[in-house]
């Protein structure tokens, strides 16, 4: 039995390092091995080598088969990322599509609490592909993202789609639940469609997102050199958000120094806004329930604000984990 080439050990050793990444090891395995048998033999001709010292150069000038790995995790989990972003982003426009369709149907079927899943979820949702956003800005230049945003981008995608998929099934349980049942919705046609296409893509986005996010994992448990110099979420975030937005860097920087007071002003606005839409043409002085109802709305919009703050803060970035908090 012949003894291998420094070709085919090399290969055998990306191989291990590969499945002990869960990487997709037969494209990678031929790719690596496309480029190592063209490099040996570009050395074969154009210099005086053998051919086992010229498998060797190619080799050497490959890197090790750990670092190779890792690159090939980083460029995986990268694809699923960009993937991710585009797919909730065609959900959440699906779900504002099907939210407007039913805001603007029969009161029969837009009756409270109707409708307040899907305004819940688009919130979420629309924070969270912001962030998701502001994180793939990195994919506009080298193509590649930094590993410190891989993994919070990936979650950025899971809790938007997730949000937009549980808000649908949440419209269509109280739709089967209320005393109108599936009848009163028959009556629309184009907006059953409608809800239909955004549960649909809302899945598609759950499963694309669900599988960059572990992808994004595996490339996060890989050992670094320099694990404790990794920024927080949250220093990632404000960085991100000031590239980006750069006339907007001191807001960014003081409403995620300061989530607390950050999150109560966006709960003060978001009521007295939703208060201001639920009361507009109505006229005050004859149906004063009118006003008390409107401010119930806008009490319950800023509780959902904070109740997506602490449920979703940590992990989209808006506020430091409890670990550097307490250091």
């Amino acid at each position: 039995m012949s003894e291998p080439t420094p070709i085919e050990t090399y290969l055998a050793q990306l191989d291990e390092q590969l499945r002990r990444r869960r990487l997709p090891r037969r494209r990678l395995h031929d790719e690596a091995e496309d480029h190592l048998r063209a490099a040996a033999a570009a050395a074969l001709s154009g210099e005086e080598l053998g051919p086992l010292e010229a498998e060797h150069r190619a080799v050497a000038q490959f890197g090790s088969a750990a670092r190779v790995a890792r690159s090939f995790a980083a460029a995986w989990a990268t694809r699923g990322a960009r993937s991710a972003v585009a797919a909730t982003g065609a959900a959440w426009i699906a779900c504002l599509g099907a939210g407007a369709a039913l805001a603007g149907s029969s009161p029969v079927l837009r009756d409270f609490p109707q409708g307040v899943p899907a305004t819940v979820g688009l919130q979420i949702g629309a924070v969270a592909l912001v962030i998701a956003c502001l994180r793939a800005r990195h994919l506009r230049g080298a193509g590649l993202l930094p590993e410190d945003r891989v993994l919070p981008l990936t979650v950025a995608a899971l809790i938007g789609a997730s949000a937009l998929l549980l808000s649908g099934l949440a419209e269509l349980t109280l739709a089967l639940t209320r005393p109108a049942g599936v009848a009163a919705w028959g009556d629309d046609p184009s907006l059953l469609a409608l809800f239909a296409v955004a549960l649909a893509t809302s899945t598609i986005a759950v499963a694309s997102s669900g599988s960059a996010f572990v992808r994004g994992s595996t490339l996060d448990a890989l050992p670094r050199a320099e694990v404790d110099c990794l920024p927080e979420v949250n220093e990632t975030l404000a960085a991100d958000a000031s590239a980006a937005l750069p006339f907007l860097a001191g807001v960014t920087q003081v409403a995620l120094t300061r989530p607390g007071r950050s999150c109560a002003v966006a709960c003060v606005v978001g009521a007295v806004l939703v208060t201001a839409l639920q009361a507009s043409g109505d006229d005050f002085a004859h149906h004063a329930s009118v006003v008390l109802g409107s401010a119930a709305v806008g009490v319950f919009e800023a509780l959902a604000i904070g109740a997506g703050y602490l449920a979703f803060g940590r992990a989209l970035g808006l506020r430091a984990r409890r670990s550097r908090i307490a250091a």
